[in-house]
């Protein structure tokens, strides 16, 4: 059962990783907003995102949607 579960978090991490890409234009999800940015660099589990309003900053993944 546990091998299983490692199988598909690891088939979700690959995907969400193949989806994004540097220069991808996405928005940032949280619970009352959205926010656009650019992603810079995808890392393992989250991805360096320059925002609109200039800032830069590291996002989990599983908050990123493509714009």
């Amino acid at each position: 059962m546990k091998d299983t579960k490692v199988l598909i978090d690891t088939i979700v991490k690959n995907k969400m990783k193949r989806q994004f890409t540097v220069c991808t234009k996405v928005n940032v999800v949280q619970k009352t907003k959205k926010t656009p940015g650019t992603i810079r660099k995808v890392l393992q589990k989250n991805a360096v995102v320059d925002m609109d309003s200039g800032r830069t900053y590291r996002i989990p993944l599983v908050m990123l949607e493509v714009a």
